[in-house]
């Protein structure tokens, strides 16, 4: 049983060469699973290359070592005061609640 991903052969993206791809296993519910074959037979490209595009765009939204503000204010939740009561419980404001 292997432990790690290991390397495979290059990947070529048009004329490009990517360089060493390491190789991954996921499990998808089946309608994602359906979706990707869409989008891959539509564009013309291996499910992996669809795969691995979405990841790299995901990655970029959430950049690794740069914390968010609640990461750096968690120290601070919860310890101040507004001065007003909680709304949640006051019925003026519950009044159009739902409608």
């Amino acid at each position: 049983m292997r432990n790690e991903a290991f390397p495979v052969l290059l990947e070529r993206h048009g004329s490009d060469t990517v360089g060493l791809m390491t190789t991954i296993s996921i499990k998808l519910p089946e309608a994602l699973a359906q979706r990707l074959e869409a989008a891959a037979r539509q564009r013309q490209r291996p499910k992996s290359g669809l795969v691995r595009d979405f990841i790299e765009r995901g990655l970029l939204d959430q950049p690794c070592g740069s914390p968010s503000f609640h990461d750096l204010a968690q120290t601070y939740c919860g310890t101040g005061r507004s001065g007003l009561r909680d709304l949640a419980t006051n019925p003026a404001h519950l009044q159009d609640y739902g409608r």
